[in-house]
């Protein structure tokens, strides 16, 4: 009777370690898989970047700008920020601006013309094409050989002053003569002291039609000063057939157009 009732203790005593052991395991089992698995699984998080693009359309001899942005990521992630910048170039441009030109076609200036030695000078549409405007010079039959015209934008017959340099001696005008082989003139000089002045020529080689002709005041005409750049050379004078009295050419009518600088 006594073995039966230790062997039943026993018993129980064993069944109640069993069943204490193995909810010990169980215990042990999750604690175990859980640092397992916060120790083996691996969790990163990368913001989805944005990407913005502006890209600027060039004007004239303008740039556009280009810029990409890759947003910064989560956490762990990171962030890349990269511009670009290119010069889209526009329509190409037409070069540097004349320093002067004469068109006889801004109706924001007035231009006038004044005649000497009986010549006379009027500003009318070209002969050649009526929607351009252009200076006519009437040369007639007791024109003197010295006869010209000057042209002005400015009180007392001034243009603005012509920056000449060592560099900058050169000017261009458009004439049309009805004659070729006839020399014209340019004259620059000062309005407030005509001694400091400066004339060179070139020659017109075609009859009837314009023609384009440079005049270099580095060679000065012969018997005239040379150039003095330190000089203020404020108004301008041109001669058609310089050196010709209407006597001896005739009634003419000249014309010319585009007096620039440089």
């Amino acid at each position: 009777m006594r073995f039966n009732v230790v062997f039943g203790f026993t018993t129980v005593f064993l069944a109640a370690s069993a069943a204490l052991l193995a909810g010990c395991g169980d215990s042990g089992s999750t604690g175990t898989t859980s640092g397992s698995s916060s120790t083996t699984t691996t969790t990163t998080t990368t913001g989805a970047g944005g990407s913005t693009t502006t890209t600027g359309a060039g004007g004239a001899g303008g740039s556009s700008t280009t810029t990409t942005t890759t947003g910064a990521g989560g956490a762990g992630g990171s962030s890349t920020t990269t511009t670009t910048t290119t010069g889209a170039g526009g329509a190409g441009g037409a070069g540097p601006m004349a320093f002067l030109d004469l068109s006889f076609d801004n109706p924001a200036v007035t231009y006038t013309l004044t005649g000497f030695g009986e010549e006379i000078g009027t500003v009318v549409a070209d002969p050649t094409n009526a929607a351009n405007k252009v200076a006519q010079v009437d040369k007639p039959v007791n024109a003197a050989l010295w006869a010209g015209t000057t042209i002005s934008t400015l009180p007392n017959n001034q243009i603005v002053t012509l920056p000449f340099s060592a560099s900058a001696t050169k000017m261009s005008v458009r004439v049309w003569s009805p004659d070729a082989n006839i020399p014209v003139r340019i004259k620059v000089e000062d309005t407030a002291d005509p001694t400091h002045s400066c004339e060179t020529e070139a020659m017109v080689t075609a009859a009837s039609t314009w023609q384009t002709l440079e005049f270099d005041f580095a060679n000065q005409a012969p018997g005239t000063a040379a150039l003095n750049t330190s000089y203020v050379f404020n108004r301008v004078s041109l001669f058609i057939n310089f050196g010709t009295d209407g006597a001896t050419a005739g009634a003419k009518t000249y014309y010319f157009d585009n007096v620039v600088f440089p």
